[in-house]
């Protein structure tokens, strides 16, 4: 500013003294003129005045001069140190910007017009395995496959031509080998101060790891993607409720599937967001609900079946499983149900149609425990008066039928004691006692009274039992000389000729069973084909219809003696063959008195 100033006044000044010189001129000439006028002699003084105005004005400027020259002076070494300053501070820029280029993960080089390396960074240095004097003054091709060279050189032709950053991605290699790499390049052209085109400046980042990451994520959306419109595809009603964190003071729904839109009627938009408890009524079951809730306290899954309502207010039943998941983003429950309207309403029928049929069974069982007994007292009335006539005076004819009479009696008083103890296993009340009892006694008794009965038939008939069998045993007694009594009884009704066999026989206990007794009855019978042993516990079934012609019976002796022993916790099968015969076996838990 000063500077200035004094420049100013300098150039005013020597305005004024070239107007005086001027001046001085004038009158130098008009005295030429006019060299013996009166003016000219009134002049010289004049002209002496002036020139001495003229030196003391020259003798100023002088002065002022040097003044502007020291000002000059002092204000170039101002300039010169904020100059110097700048400098140090761009310096120290330049050195910032060069460490930072250094230290930074990413690959920074710059190459000229012909693709000569003209610098690069450390981490360049590094990756390539060369140092950076051998990497200068170099092109790709020589430090790189003539391939990637090749397309190194293109892209930098790229940059240059398009004269702004060119983004690109390439895989790189180091000729020294290693694995390759891919890089995030950006290049960018290079121009000096005069704005001449000097060469193209890279910068490189591995993004290989990055790009690993992008493709696993892209490839875990995608499944994701796949499993959401799978889940929401499925013929399953599919509810996620967010549990934790909290954004309303309840779990909130955040995934429906379709079928939830069309078992519900609700909308998906209508139910994001909201509790679950729309889905109930009045007649939703509270207590199943807090089952639920103290299960899924626990960790645990639980299933259950829920009566829920729809949009429209109707309700129905519906059967869901609930799982719970935890993860970095929340807490939340899994539930998979679907509608079971249609099977409550069969199970429904079905229970009212077992009611009834429970009804029925008790009031057949009921019927034929009565008609059983009104039917045994008036033929326990003939087989008595029978037995009375036998043991009176009769002609043979007359012996013969009274024989005739008691027998049939007898053998419909069996009829009426079968007919009664399957009512009364049917109905499920049948009884098994544990009392002592003498299993040979039992069997003597047995043999007995089968004994005519075979002999009738020429049939030899054998009872033994094992010496190690206990001479008392605790159980029901009439219920296992009734199974007994089956067996021997069809085996007498189904041998023409030849012998019946009761083997009573111990079973040694092993690790896996315990100690039983074993009874077979073998006989040398009809046998038994395997379509007829397949029928053989049905109920009111026999092997054929010419069976029950030729031997009679109705079909339930087996199956109250199957029944008989499983009720007394035995096991029981038969061995048979076609015209041979058959061994019908069953065997019970020893339990000695």
């Amino acid at each position: 500013m000063k500077l200035l100033e004094l420049f100013n006044r300098l150039t005013g000044v020597i305005g004024l003294l070239l107007g005086l010189v001027l001046v001085l001129m004038s009158l130098m000439l008009f005295e030429l003129l006019l060299p013996d006028s009166a003016v000219t002699q009134f002049m010289h003084p004049i002209q002496i005045g002036f020139s001495l105005l003229l030196l003391g004005l020259g003798l100023w400027v002088m002065k002022l001069k040097r003044e502007l020259e020291l000002v000059s002076q002092a204000e170039t070494a101002v300039l010169n140190k904020k100059i110097a300053s700048k400098t140090t501070d761009l310096q120290s820029v330049t050195q910032q910007m060069h460490d930072l280029i250094e230290v930074s993960p990413d690959l920074v080089w710059v190459k000229d017009v012909n693709g000569i390396y003209l610098s690069c960074n450390l981490p360049f240095e590094q990756y390539m395995a060369t140092p950076r004097e051998l990497i200068v003054g170099k092109t790709d091709f020589d430090l790189s496959t003539p391939e990637h060279a090749e397309h190194y050189r293109a892209n930098d032709r790229q940059a240059i031509a398009a004269r702004k950053p060119l983004a690109t991605e390439e895989w790189h290699t180091p000729a020294q080998g290693g694995k390759p790499s891919l890089f995030e390049i950006i290049k960018t052209p290079v121009w000096d101060a005069a704005g001449n085109l000097t060469g193209v400046q890279g910068i490189g980042r591995d993004i290989t790891l990055r790009r690993a990451a992008e493709n696993a994520l892209k490839k875990t959306e995608d499944q994701r993607r796949m499993l959401e419109l799978c889940i929401a595809k499925l013929s399953e009603v599919v509810v996620i409720t967010q549990v934790l964190p909290f954004e309303v003071p309840h779990p909130r729904i955040v995934f429906v599937n379709d079928a939830f839109e069309r078992m519900t009627g609700y909308s998906r938009s209508e139910v994001l967001g909201k509790s679950p408890s729309l889905l109930r009524g009045p007649l939703t079951q509270l207590s199943e609900l807090e089952r639920i809730n103290q299960a899924l306290s626990q960790w645990q899954p639980v299933h259950a079946e829920l009566i829920y309502y729809k949009k429209n207010g109707e309700h129905s039943w519906s059967e869901i499983d609930i799982a719970q998941v935890v993860g970095d983003i929340g807490w939340f429950r899994i539930s998979v149900q679907h509608d079971i309207s249609e099977r409550k309403l069969a199970e429904s029928s079905m229970l009212e149609l077992l009611e009834r049929a429970q009804e029925s069974s008790r009031l057949k069982s009921a019927f034929l425990s009565g008609i059983s007994h009104e039917m045994r007292t008036p033929m326990n009335a003939v087989i008595g008066l029978g037995q009375l006539l036998q043991d009176t005076e009769l002609t043979s004819q007359q012996s013969m039928f009274v024989n005739h009479i008691v027998n049939s009696a007898q053998d419909y008083m069996q009829v009426i004691e079968k007919a009664l103890d399957f009512s009364i296993i049917d109905s499920g009340h049948m009884g098994i006692e544990k009392r002592a009892f003498a299993l040979r006694v039992v069997v003597q008794s047995l043999e007995s009274q089968i004994a005519p009965k075979a002999q009738a038939k020429k049939l030899a008939l054998c009872c033994s039992v094992d010496p190690v069998v206990p001479e008392e045993l605790l159980g029901d007694e009439r219920r296992l000389r009734q199974c007994l009594q089956i067996l021997l009884d069809n085996a007498v009704k189904f041998t023409a000729a030849g012998r019946i066999d009761l083997v009573v026989s111990a079973v040694t206990a092993d690790a896996e069973t315990q100690a039983s007794l074993r009874f077979e009855v073998r006989d040398t019978g009809i046998g038994l084909t395997d379509s007829v042993r397949e029928r053989l516990f049905y109920p009111f079934v026999q092997g054929d219809g010419s069976m029950t012609r030729q031997y009679g019976g109705i079909g339930l002796g087996l199956v109250i003696w199957r029944n008989l022993v499983t009720l007394m916790h035995g096991r029981m099968g038969v061995l048979s063959t076609p015209g041979q015969g058959s061994t019908f076996w069953f065997e019970l838990p020893q339990k000695a008195a």
